[in-house]
């Protein structure tokens, strides 16, 4: 099923309903203030561990908050071509290695 959302300044856009999309969930990757991988971020959740830190880089801001989740100790070139990394932004580098631990975690053989 599908429903037609008017926008104002440009076309039609058909939006599939939730109640029609299927979604499989295979594999699990994780990159967050805890740790960088599944296990170690459970495992900092199940321990009650904080990913809450202070910020010493942000010295030379406006903002008044000097703390904040924070990842650490994280190597792109695990998941990217340093050459590759350059182009993107690190949030992109976070999104695919996430995703690169999924695909692994998921056991799918790919030929």
């Amino acid at each position: 099923m599908s429903q037609v959302l008017p926008f104002s300044n440009s076309s039609n856009i058909k939006v599939q309903t939730l109640s029609t999309r299927r979604v499989v969930i295979t594999g699990l990757g994780a990159i967050t203030p805890l740790a960088n991988n599944v296990a170690d971020t459970w495992d900092g959740i199940v321990n009650g561990k904080s990913g809450i830190s202070s910020i010493d880089w942000m010295t030379d801001t406006p903002f008044a908050s000097r703390f904040g989740g924070v990842i650490r100790d994280f190597d792109v070139s695990a998941y990217i071509p340093a050459k590759d990394a350059k182009r993107m932004g690190v949030f992109m580098h976070y999104g695919i290695a996430a995703g690169c631990q999924a695909f692994q975690d998921s056991g799918i053989e790919v030929s």
